[in-house]
């Protein structure tokens, strides 16, 4: 762990999550919820990284990471899972960052989930209650990590949170792409939380997606600075 994951840490003690009003209404709501999950990662280099890229998924499955308080820490086992495990929401993200940074690709990203807490070992079974009450905690965490480019693995599932999550949302364009044989909704748009402002796109999750054409995507969209 990092200092800059340390920040993320204190950030959710000052949070108190997982014992807040808000998670305890949220654990009411929705029973057999695990402990909330942390960030994945922020990399050592990502604050001087030329494309400050955040990844953002949708919730973590079953109960990762170590116990620090009452949250677990992923990071170790995200670092593992990052460098040696093939499913499409690693490898696909890795693809990315290598075609990003030929070099120490890892260190220069941050990756974290919208939901914090999940009961499924398997798939999202994240309800609306639960994305919901996850907004505030990723909000502060981009107001924290500042990032310059945002990359939602959510489908259009969690557009009604994205809406919610920035203070304002310009330049909006939403369209129909080909990846292989599919068609994937994606969204681009500018957003702004407070004094974070960043570009960001909504694709569908990488699961099941070509690989090499959602790399191309994605990777296209980011490289787009100018």
């Amino acid at each position: 762990m990092n200092q800059y994951e340390k920040q993320i840490f204190e950030l959710y003690k000052n949070l108190n999550i997982g014992k807040s009003n808000a998670c305890t209404v949220c654990k009411k709501q929705n029973p057999d919820l695990t402990m909330p999950v942390s960030i994945w990662q922020v990399g050592d280099a990502y604050y001087e990284s030329f494309y400050k890229v955040l990844f953002v998924g949708k919730a973590a499955r079953g109960t990762i990471g170590t116990r620090r308080g009452s949250f677990m820490d992923a990071t170790e086992r995200a670092n593992v899972l990052y460098h040696s495990v093939g499913w499409a929401y690693w490898s696909y993200t890795k693809a990315i960052a290598d075609a990003l940074y030929p070099e120490n690709a890892w260190e220069k990203i941050a990756f974290t989930n919208m939901v914090k807490c999940n009961n499924s070992e398997t798939i999202d079974t994240a309800t609306n209650s639960m994305k919901e009450h996850c907004i505030p905690i990723l909000k502060e965490e981009m107001k924290l990590l500042q990032p310059k480019n945002v990359v939602f693995y959510t489908n259009r599932s969690y557009d009604n949170q994205i809406e919610k999550l920035f203070d304002k949302i310009t330049d909006s364009i939403s369209q129909e792409v080909a990846i292989g044989k599919k068609r994937m909704n994606a969204w681009r748009f500018k957003g702004v939380i407070e004094n974070c402002r960043c570009r960001a796109i909504r694709i569908g999750h990488p699961e099941r997606m070509n690989k090499t054409d959602y790399v191309k995507f994605v990777t296209d969209f980011l490289k787009d600075v100018l």
